[in-house]
């Protein structure tokens, strides 16, 4: 059922509309980690952001 949607030729341009929105939208979402200067992805700061989550999930919580 799945692979008829996926297949069927008049929602070809939907999953094309569908599929250039996503990989704008995934681009953008990476061009502003790596130009914002006060971010936590690149610069100075670096790491911030990735070193919080193992911090946080290894720390026992009672």
């Amino acid at each position: 059922m799945i692979a008829k949607i996926f297949q069927n030729p008049i929602l070809r341009p939907v999953w094309l509309i569908l599929r250039v929105w996503l990989g704008i939208q995934w681009f953008n979402a990476g061009y502003h980690k790596l130009i914002d200067p006060a971010g936590v992805w690149v610069g100075p700061r670096a790491g911030v952001a990735i070193k919080g989550f193992p911090t946080a999930s290894c720390t026992l919580q009672l």
